[in-house]
């Protein structure tokens, strides 16, 4: 959406709402966490700024009850899915526009700094509709040199192998939501895990040398344990 956009609609129904209280309206539903905006893809800030933003819900449930059945539609609801999805993997998230100005739905930049290109269509029989939307998923991927991009779809499942080695999956929304939060369990078992060992090694540089272990319930493996105390005996031996 843009600010003129949305101003312009509530016009047409007849609503007068000032841009500043419309603009502050938006700000407390995101500060309430109850939408998210997402910008476009660029280096360029002005342009980032200048483009639309894209507007998801919390609850696509709450879409439906909020919205008037002629605004709303099956595609726009499994966008906003597949977007709570991607949200738990990352907060980087974007859209993006090819050079030629076809449009990808999704742009994540994950924690490790890889980019991940996703495509949104409920329905891909048409020939037309399916060479749309692969024609903008190849170029973004040539564009960003990525080998792989996604299409998330209601219930088609294939691979496509291009010319150049590069792979994109089209999968059915059930099964991408599945391997996201395959993915979000490792992550967020991987940061404890690192986010514990640095309090371990803050609270030995603050005693001096002298640490505290976790319990036998830890994750580290009895060769880990024997490793981390043989260093801290080293640490000793050497004070």
């Amino acid at each position: 959406y843009s600010l003129n956009k949305l101003d312009g609609y509530l016009k047409s129904l007849g609503h007068k709402v000032p841009k500043a209280t419309l603009s502050l309206y938006l700000g407390w539903l995101e500060d309430a966490y109850f939408i998210f905006t997402v910008k476009l893809f660029d280096s360029s800030l002005a342009r980032v700024n200048t483009n639309p933003k894209k507007a998801y819900c919390i609850d696509h449930a709450l879409v439906r009850s909020c919205t008037s059945g002629v605004l709303l539609n099956s595609g726009h609801l499994l966008e906003n899915l597949v977007f709570l999805t991607l949200r738990r993997l990352s907060p980087g998230i974007h859209y993006y526009k090819t050079t030629q100005g076809w449009e990808v739905d999704f742009i994540v930049v994950l924690y490790s700094g890889q980019k991940m290109l996703v495509q949104v269509c409920e329905q891909m029989e048409h020939p037309e509709t399916r060479e749309r939307e692969l024609r903008a998923l190849r170029q973004g991927m040539k564009e960003l040199s990525l080998m792989k991009g996604f299409v998330v779809t209601r219930k088609e499942s294939t691979k496509i192998e291009q010319d150049d080695g590069s792979v994109i999956h089209i999968l059915p929304a059930w099964r991408f939501c599945l391997i996201a939060h395959r993915c979000n369990f490792v992550v967020s078992r991987v940061y404890i895990l690192l986010y514990t060992q640095k309090m371990l090694q803050n609270e030995q540089d603050s005693r001096g040398g002298q640490a505290t272990y976790l319990s036998s319930s830890c994750s580290f493996s009895p060769r880990q344990k024997q490793r981390k105390k043989e260093r801290l005996y080293h640490v000793k031996q050497t004070h």
